[in-house]
């Protein structure tokens, strides 16, 4: 109908109250307006060959009112599920308060639990993928499923009116194409939708049987809507799982992709690669080593640095589509590159940190010295303590176990149903996982926290001195590397504990040169990690060519020196001052003077 969303955002009361009593009258007699049951389907390609129909994801577009009638329904239907317990508590998909980092976390640590607790154990998952799920629904199945469990025939009948003579369109090209009838799955962008498929899919657990122990239950399986993974502690329960989905899928009019269905075998690195088949009807189904699951790569070792490491290579990509218009702009300010920053790291490099926030990868780390360095154009072996300290940066690590802990605290909060606190109880009382780590995080700072659960206030408070202890731990690190530092002698002498220059008041190019001044930085003859002589290219006082000679002492700068400084050379304690900020604006102004002064005798001379 072209009108848009906001119109009923912005719509006076009345309107509205009309608006509610229509829809009344539509659910009180089960029918609809023809138009309610018309859509335009987008093809959104999702990648691979665009020929290749199942590279294909429909969108549709449904009249905004629809949307506002389905809404309310769904709002309906929730509550009524919420207050029968309805759904399987392993179905996390599109319901309040779960979310994908549940299954993520609940899968993540039952294997290391179970790992753990048995040497040689291995976990079986397959990791189920669905033909075109939301849209292979049988709706006959679906309204008989709903009746089964209790929806009204009020109910059924108000749902089995949206999906009367349904037609679609599809946006080409070319154009809107002809309308065809639509008489199988569920409407895309239907606010009814998800619920509806969380609904139909929520015995499957029940027809699996089977399953591993977890403290006083049986896990079988997981769900995020369409995303399963069923879970066995043996090759024969796992085969026995495939035979049981092989029925369901068939009494329900649903198709197994084997092709992008897989198998992986959790365990340690001793016989994991033994060679099962695994067949679905007459299809083999691939073993394989590593899986991304809800957006985590996982490998069958239960390692994640594969999965950081993709994740690094897609930040490095994100951040270089906007380096030359915003980041390397010189008149962005500082504290807006640094967001984008953490904007582009947290939404794509600490996805999932929740669940392995606690684990500390180096890579992971490199990014944001990488981003430092180019931020700042300084050379690719600046002291990573320089890096730290300047920028007054901390490792990415203090966000991802913050996340972490944030999360498994939030946890406890969870009912005592919930496979999170049930999987969190069994870290709790056997020592392993993240609970492990955070006990040995403690040991290293000299924290103390409690290995039993006592109540979320007393673990917070605890945990979070055992951070602030770790960032305190980080720092005097730090300075304990700035004193034992072999090259970047004049850095020592500096300080580090109480220097700002690094504020949306100055320029990028200002903050450069003074970080490159501190540090000892500059592209000079002069490098203290290669054992020969390199004199300075200007003077004939046949000194090595370091920053403080550039800086302080070369003759042929002098006049340069004098302009700025009111001196032709500088003594050491002075220029000490000098870097540690009493004339940051001359330093800057000067080395700016001297390095085009240096280029252009070196260039006319061909001084080296």
């Amino acid at each position: 109908d072209r009108i848009p969303s906001e119109f009923y955002k912005e719509a006076p009361e009345n309107f509205l109250n009309l608006l509610l009593s229509a829809f009344n009258v539509y659910y009180e007699k089960g029918k609809v307006p023809k138009h309610f049951n018309k859509a335009i389907i987008y093809p959104l390609h999702k990648g691979g060959q665009l020929s290749d129909l199942n590279n294909y994801r429909g969108i549709s577009f449904i009249n905004a009112v629809e949307k506002l009638y389905s809404a309310l329904l769904s709002l309906r239907l929730t509550n009524w599920a919420e207050e029968n317990n309805i759904l399987n508590e392993a179905q996390a998909g599109f319901r309040k308060s779960y979310s994908t980092i549940d299954n993520i976390f609940v899968l993540y640590n039952v294997i290391k639990y179970k790992l753990s607790l048995f040497k040689n154990s291995k976990i079986y998952c397959l990791f189920v993928d669905l033909k075109a799920a939301f849209d292979s629904i049988d709706r006959s199945a679906l309204y008989y499923k709903l009746f089964s469990m209790g929806v009204s025939t009020k109910f059924n009948r108000a749902l089995q009116s949206l999906y009367f003579d349904t037609r679609a369109a599809v946006w080409l090209k070319q154009g809107i194409s002809k309308t065809f009838k639509s008489e199988v799955g569920l409407k895309q962008g239907c606010n009814l939708s998800p619920l509806l498929f969380s609904l139909f899919l929520n015995d499957l657990c029940e027809e699996l049987g089977g399953g591993i122990c977890v403290g006083n239950i049986k896990m079988n399986a997981l769900l995020y809507a369409d995303d399963i993974v069923i879970l066995a502690g043996s090759p024969v329960g796992l085969r026995e799982a495939i035979q049981k989905l092989e029925r369901y899928l068939d009494n329900w009019n649903l198709t197994l992709n084997t092709k992008k269905s897989k198998v992986m075998i959790f365990g340690n690195k001793k016989g994991r690669t033994v060679n099962y088949v695994w067949k679905y009807k007459e299809e083999q189904i691939e073993t394989v080593r590593e899986y991304k699951y809800l957006g985590i790569l996982l490998k069958d070792d239960l390692s994640l640095k594969t999965h950081i490491k993709q994740k690094v290579q897609a930040v490095k990509f994100g951040l270089n589509t906007i380096w030359a218009k915003f980041i390397g702009n010189n008149e962005v300010p500082l504290a807006a590159k640094y967001r984008v920053f953490d904007a582009v790291t947290r939404s794509i490099l600490c996805y999932g940190s929740q669940v392995w926030g606690y684990q500390n990868f180096p890579e992971m780390e490199k990014v944001q010295r990488m981003f430092i360095k180019r931020l700042f154009y300084l050379p690719p072996n600046t002291p990573n303590y320089m890096l730290y300290l300047e920028t007054g940066k901390n490792l990415l690590y203090e966000y991802t176990i913050n996340m972490h802990i944030k999360y498994v605290l939030r946890i406890w909060q969870y009912s005592d149903d919930r496979l999170p606190k049930i999987v969190a109880k069994e870290t709790l009382k056997y020592n392993n996982s993240w609970f492990h780590e955070w006990c040995k995080l403690a040991n290293m700072v000299g924290g103390e926290l409690d290995r039993k659960f006592v109540s979320i206030e007393r673990w917070t408070d605890q945990m979070r001195v055992i951070i602030d202890k770790y960032i305190k731990k980080f720092r005097d690190d730090l300075l304990v590397s700035v004193s034992a530092a072999k090259y970047h002698l004049l850095y020592k002498k500096l300080n580090v504990k109480e220097i700002d220059y690094m504020n949306d008041t100055v320029s990028t190019d200002f903050m450069q040169i003074i970080f490159k001044a501190r540090g000892e930085l500059f592209n000079l003859n002069y490098k203290p990690w290669l054992e020969r002589v390199h004199l300075c290219s200007l003077c004939n006082l046949s000194e090595n060519e370091t920053t403080f000679h550039f800086l302080a002492t070369c003759p042929i700068l002098g006049f340069i020196r004098k302009k700025y400084f009111k001196k032709k050379e500088i003594d050491l304690n002075s220029m000490i001052e000098i870097l540690n900020g009493s004339d940051f604006e001359n330093l800057y102004n000067y080395i700016k003077e001297a390095m085009r002064y240096r280029e252009m005798l070196v260039r006319e001379f061909n001084y080296n």
